[in-house]
């Protein structure tokens, strides 16, 4: 195992499955600190949104991304 210490910050959790699953953790809670996105990623973000909702493209469903974006936190 191997000890890694962060000097700033809080960390709601500090055990990981896997350094994939630490990875996302760490995006998400530096995409909850950023509120500096442009205009014309928001919009492309709402564009995502609305395509995922209607079902027009095949994939994961929209609610398991969004179970999964609220386990990580």
């Amino acid at each position: 195992m191997t000890t890694i210490t962060i000097k700033e910050g809080k960390l709601s959790r500090t055990n990981f499955e896997s350094l994939s699953d630490l990875q996302d953790y760490l995006t998400l809670k530096l995409l909850q600190k950023s509120n500096s996105f442009s205009d014309s990623f928001k919009a492309e973000l709402n564009n995502r949104e609305k395509e995922l909702l209607a079902d027009k493209t095949k994939g994961v469903s929209w609610d398991a991304v969004k179970s999964k974006i609220s386990s990580k936190k």
